[in-house]
């Protein structure tokens, strides 16, 4: 998932709960049978407008994801596992500590 989030293409653009849809039914099964590590949906600065959802934060598409996961955990037929994902990824095309703070302490 590269930046599932982006409001401004039509094949992106999808809700953390459309793409927990996604993960819990292909994502997590193809890695857990071919036994990959799985990186986080990539979320990305500036590219959430506009959703119900929530994009005030660059974290906070990605935290709902997390949650609507969660939520999915005990489904029987494609429960969705927070615990296999082994590492987070964001796009942020700045090196600068204070942005890192600002978009991510909160």
């Amino acid at each position: 998932f590269n930046e599932p989030e982006d409001s401004r293409a039509k094949h992106k653009n999808m809700s953390p709960h459309e793409a927990v849809e996604y993960w819990r039914r292909f994502v997590q099964p193809a890695a857990v049978e071919l036994d990959l590590a799985l990186v986080s949906p990539t979320v990305s600065e500036g590219l959430c407008k506009q959703h119900e959802y929530g994009c005030q934060l660059k974290g906070t598409w990605y935290a709902n994801f997390l949650k609507a996961c969660w939520d999915q955990r005990e489904d029987q037929e494609f429960p969705c596992d927070v615990e296999k994902i082994a590492a987070v990824s964001v796009h942020l095309h700045q090196c600068m500590e204070d942005t890192w703070t600002r978009l991510f302490s909160q």
